[in-house]
């Protein structure tokens, strides 16, 4: 089919060049002299296509490299400009990088970039970018890298990468995203990587990660997520290879997350919760495991403490009741307040001792063994920080 109509006669008695009707190239290049439809991806410098012009004119002919920005083949990268205006993108454009672009006008950075309809890479850094206008990316089914780093991006809306069926990787470190919601990737399920560092997010729904069929990195450090629950689903997590949620106020994580989730991974920084004793199956672990493993385990570590803080607190228990018994049959009658006073102070600290290490104690067989999950949560409280 690529033969016919083509200007040349490939048949003996040219057939194929017969009958030839204007051509519409629906998803295809088409050239200005001779209507020849032509694939992007025939397109270069070396390989002339149009039957009466050069690739340079076809190029050229179609729409030219935005001022201020460099092009080279089918890559224009905008670097330290200031954008008044939304400008033309040539629609044959591969890549597509702005860095360090200010957009005077919200649509300056984003206006017209459906007309680069096979966009494969898309970067904007440092471009002070509020919002993602998903009306100025509907098209763009090509593309597969989409990196916007460095802005000021507060929200994602729903199905916003719908159109983006074949996006692999998603970088949209140093925002000020705050909630990653249901709907965001509904629509793209071959997501390999996912960055989100550095922004602000606190909460996860459910199925933020649900849709990614083979998600292999997953980056969230240095946000403000408190909770990993066990409602938080993965599409599959057999091709997830890579997380990194180090650096985060995390208080709690659900052991259905350790054992699902990241039992299996190849690479995991939880810092500074120390997740790696738990997963000693992992080869790259953060933070390193320590020598005494036993306290990731357990609170009390040795054998021999936690028989000492049982024995405590029920003696410094049993004597509360017997002083009390002696206080009301002996001292009480007498009432003498200076030995009432002391006496009331003595009660208060043996029953605060008593209360303190029968709390460890039990808290140590509820945490046991995995006390590394509760570790943070146990020291935000403030009996533990007393």
């Amino acid at each position: 089919m690529h033969t016919v109509c083509n200007g040349r006669n490939d048949c003996p008695n040219g057939e194929d060049e017969k009958d030839c009707r204007p051509l519409s190239c629906p998803g295809f290049l088409k050239c200005r002299t001779d209507g020849v439809c032509v694939h992007p991806h025939d397109l270069s410098a070396k390989h002339v296509i149009c039957k009466a012009s050069r690739d340079d004119k076809t190029h050229q002919g179609m729409i030219a490299c935005p001022r201020g920005c460099h092009c080279t083949g089918n890559a224009a990268l905008c670097k330290n400009i200031e954008l008044r205006f939304p400008v033309e993108v040539r629609i044959f454009a591969r890549t597509l990088v702005y860095r360090n672009v200010i957009c005077r006008m919200a649509s300056s950075c984003w206006e017209r970039l459906t007309s680069t309809r096979f966009l494969i890479n898309l970067e904007m850094s440092r471009c002070e970018l509020r919002t993602m206008d998903l009306t100025h990316l509907r098209g763009l089914v090509y593309l597969k890298i989409f990196k916007i780093t460095y802005n000021n991006i507060k929200t994602i809306g729903k199905q916003f990468f719908q159109d983006m069926t074949n996006l692999e990787v998603i970088d949209l470190r140093h925002n000020s995203l705050t909630i990653f919601g249901d709907d965001v990737f509904s629509q793209t399920n071959v997501i390999r990587i996912l960055r989100l560092d550095h922004n602000s997010i606190r909460t996860i729904a459910e199925y933020a990660f649900a849709r990614p069929q083979q998600l292999e990195v997953l980056t969230l450090s240095y946000n403000n997520i408190g909770s990993l629950g066990e409602n938080i689903q993965f599409g599959n997590a057999a091709f997830l290879k890579e997380v990194n949620i180090s650096h985060n106020p995390v208080v709690h994580i659900d052991h259905t997350i350790l054992i699902q989730v990241f039992q299996d991974l190849s690479l995991l920084d939880s810092a500074p919760i120390r997740l790696c004793c738990l997963l000693e199956s992992i080869k790259k672990c953060y933070p390193q495991i320590s020598q005494d493993r036993s306290l990731c385990l357990r609170l009390i570590p040795s054998v021999l403490q936690r028989v000492i803080f049982w024995l405590l607190g029920f003696v410094l228990l049993f004597s509360i009741f017997i002083s009390i018994a002696w206080f009301v049959l002996k001292q009480l009658p007498e009432a003498r307040s200076l030995i009432n006073i002391l006496s009331l102070f003595l009660f208060v600290s043996d029953g605060l001792t008593a209360t303190y290490f029968l709390t460890m104690a039990i808290v140590d067989i509820v945490m046991s063994p995995r006390f590394a999950l509760y570790e943070a949560h146990w020291r935000s409280i403030l009996f533990a920080k007393c």
